[in-house]
């Protein structure tokens, strides 16, 4: 093949997977549009059919693009492959994981070349925003001296800025800035903290300097970078260096030079931003008491507006900025002050009123990955300081489960289809629940049916809890799961498991998030680590697995990958996994009663649309 053609070949496949990544975003929006039940019918049943054929002519392009990008490539190719890198992200069509790929071997190529420096700088951060989009967006552990290095290269330049013509290399020597800054910061080690405060130095000496500011000054980008560098991230290090007071002190330094005139502001972040310098600066001073910073702290958050997400977007995200900084440091002085658990609670179920005002009004697709990163430390930030197990699923299910409709729909379907074969075990087989602790015998399972129900219900609802840490990786690609990907997704039981380890009252659960995905036999499945075999309570694990396969074997909506199957198809699969992957006892309740294979039929089949959309729109209403 001519390298004309080859250049051809690669525009037209970039192209197609552009398209098909638009045209995706679309559907999910008519999705959000669909009022009625049967418009909502309509578009999730093509919506289903049309990115099957994505998936499809994705993989296709995406195998293409590889091979040109393995090597070895002329340099005409590398050119039209970091064009390529670049038209996705300047088009806003951004597969981090397929562009941390794309982008390696061309960002190598292009540093190698003391011709290329501006699109050496652009294409490597690329490489940085994908690597830490991607592995954010997993459980995957980042590379950090990697990337510390490729920002360093990057940063390396600052004293060219105004030479460069591109606009964007300019840029991305001030994001490079910010990345390190946030690379860094939260790190508690000494060393570290100094080079977050000579980085916070360095860029904005950049920032500030004459002939920065007339070449692009006028940028309403640099204005943001501008309040970050002078303001969010200088607080942010008052608080992360606390242990190092010449660090604090130099951080304070740093924000009371800038927001001097803010004192008498009437502007709210402003006023916000200037309370917690002095917050800072008294802690750091010592002339302030925990006991007073907690006050201070719950006063700020009833403090902050709702965000004006209709009228402009960046007041809701600026909003968001301060009061993540407000929440955490209270979190973290609830937890080490010395209080009663009861009263810890009170407190955060205080808090967390004000966070649903704030969180209420977010629409649902903005930013969703940088959200649900949001809401995954905001919850990461409660739980430690939470005794109440209620309070506990409460939190769960408004940060985690309802922000994912895919997955809340999931953990209804599985918790629905459970119950049903639960309720057909306790009327013709309830011995088979003796094998769990705490049940003697058959007149026990009778007496406490609504307990097992419970429990089983429960379990269902929280089974797939880590997978909303990771939702944009499940269900969510139109194309193969890369390999770190598919990582990410086996290591979802252990992530789920995680959320709830300091709670005895969710033992039972524990156990069922543990090992939903293991055969009954213990011989395949993951994670590894976990015997189901061994568990005492082995018969939920069993129940919610294969409640858990017949959901997902039957989705005719949600699977981009596969048409889903009919349940009479199924069972027929289930009957030969009967004693390896499915319990035999389970199978054959359901293979023994015409009556609940009709009601999982139904279920699975026809009303499923009908429950889809009930579930949608609850979630989607509440975040419109």
């Amino acid at each position: 093949m001519t390298e004309e053609k080859m250049i051809r070949e690669i525009q037209k496949c970039t192209e197609t997977i552009i398209r098909n990544l638009a045209e995706e975003a679309e559907w999910n929006n008519k999705m959000l549009e669909a009022e009625e039940r049967t418009s909502f019918a309509e578009v999730m049943k093509s919506r289903s059919e049309a990115i099957r054929a994505y998936y499809k002519e994705n993989e296709e392009c995406i195998a293409v693009l590889k091979k040109y990008a393995e090597g070895p490539f002329t340099h005409e190719i590398a050119m039209e492959l970091y064009e390529s890198i670049r038209s996705m992200q300047l088009n806003g069509r951004m597969d981090p994981g397929l562009m941390y790929e794309l982008s390696a071997p061309i960002m190598q190529y292009m540093r190698s070349r003391d011709d290329m420096t501006e699109q050496a700088i652009i294409i490597s951060m690329i490489h940085v925003a994908c690597s830490v989009d991607y592995y954010n967006r997993m459980v995957g552990d980042m590379n950090i001296d990697e990337l510390m290095e490729i920002l360093r290269f990057i940063i390396s330049h600052k004293d060219q800025y105004c030479s460069f013509e591109k606009a964007a290399a300019r840029f991305n020597i001030l994001y490079a800035y910010e990345a390190l800054i946030a690379l860094g910061s939260g790190d508690e080690v000494e060393e570290v903290c100094r080079m977050v405060m000579e980085w916070l130095r360095e860029v904005n000496e950049l920032l500030d300097n004459p002939e920065v500011q007339a070449l692009d000054g006028a940028e309403p980008e640099f204005a943001v970078l501008m309040y970050n560098t002078h303001f969010l991230h200088p607080l942010e290090q008052i608080f992360y260096a606390n242990d190092y007071p010449d660090l604090a002190k130099i951080a304070v330094e740093m924000c009371k030079k800038e927001c001097a005139a803010y004192a008498e502001s009437d502007n709210w972040a402003e006023k916000c931003i200037y309370d917690l310098v002095e917050l800072g600066a008294g802690q750091v001073e010592h002339t302030i008491t925990d006991v007073e910073v907690y006050e201070k702290l719950l006063a700020m958050l009833k403090f902050i507006p709702n965000p004006k997400w209709d009228e402009e977007p960046s007041h809701g995200q600026i909003i968001l900025q301060v009061y993540m900084i407000v929440y955490t440091k209270l979190m973290e002085v609830v937890r080490k002050r010395d209080i009663p658990a009861e009263e810890k609670d009170s407190i955060v179920s205080e808090a967390w009123k004000d966070a649903q005002r704030v969180f209420a009004d977010i629409p649902y697709q903005y930013q969703t990955s940088y959200i649900n990163g949001l809401f995954k430390n905001l919850l990461s930030y409660m739980l430690p300081n939470i005794t109440n197990t209620a309070f506990v699923e409460q939190l769960i299910d408004e940060l985690l489960i309802r922000r994912q409709p895919a997955t809340y729909f999931h953990s209804y379907m599985v918790e629905s289809i459970a119950k049903s074969i639960a309720e057909k075990m306790l009327e013709n087989r309830p011995e088979l629940f003796l094998t769990l602790p705490s049940f003697d015998s058959v007149e026990t399972v009778k007496d406490r049916k609504e307990e097992i129900l419970d429990t089983i219900c429960r379990g269902a609802r929280l089974h797939d809890i880590g997978k909303c840490a990771i939702a944009s990786v499940i269900m969510l690609q139109s194309r193969r799961l890369l390999e770190d990907e598919f990582f990410c997704i086996k290591y979802h039981p252990k992530l789920g498991e995680q959320y709830l380890e300091n709670y005895d009252a969710y033992e039972v659960c524990r156990h069922i998030i543990f090992g939903h995905h293991k055969f009954y036999d213990g011989t395949k499945g993951y994670p590894a680590e976990f015997d189901n075999t061994a568990s005492p309570y082995r018969l939920y694990i069993d129940l919610i697995s294969i409640s858990d396969a017949i959901d997902a074997a039957t989705d005719i909506l949600g699977r981009n990958y596969a048409n889903g199957k009919d349940f009479e198809h199924l069972l027929k699969e289930l009957q030969t996994g009967a004693g390896t992957r499915y319990n035999p006892d389970i199978v054959s309740v359901i293979t023994a009663s015409p009556e609940l294979i009709e009601e999982l039929t139904v279920l699975t089949g026809r009303d499923r649309m009908q429950h889809c959309y009930e579930i949608y729109r609850q979630v989607v209403k509440r975040q419109k």
